[in-house]
C-alpha cells in the first residue's frame, strides 16, 4: 500500500469499507477478514500470503514483508497496540 501510494481511504473505498475502519484495521484495532485480505490482495496485485505473517520454527511468528524506507509498516492481521492504550505511555525504542 506503501510502496504504491495508495492511501487508506482509496484502499478502503476499493473493498468497501470506510475510512475510519480501515484505519482501524491497519492500527491492529479491528481484525481483517479472509475475504478482505483477498480483497486487498486483488487490489495491490499481490498474493493474499504475502499480507499475513509466516509461522517460525520456534513457535513465533516472522511479520509479513514490507518496502522498507517508508514512515509506517502494515500491520498484522489481528495486531494490538496495547502501549497506546496506556494512559502514560512510553517510547518505543527500536534497535
Amino acid at each position: 500500500m506503501f510502496a504504491q501510494r495508495i492511501t487508506r481511504k482509496e484502499l478502503g473505498d476499493a473493498i468497501g469499507i470506510s475510512h475510519a475502519t480501515m484505519s482501524r484495521k491497519l492500527n491492529g484495532y479491528v481484525a481483517w477478514t479472509a475475504e478482505e485480505l483477498s480483497l486487498v490482495a486483488n487490489y495491490l496485485n499481490v498474493e493474499t500470503s504475502d499480507l499475513l505473517p509466516k509461522p517460525d520454527c520456534e513457535g513465533g511468528w516472522i511479520p509479513a514483508p514490507f518496502v522498507p524506507g517508508y514512515a509506517k509498516t502494515p500491520a498484522l492481521a489481528g495486531a494490538t497496540q496495547s502501549h497506546l492504550w496506556e494512559s502514560n505511555p512510553r517510547p518505543i525504542h527500536y534497535e
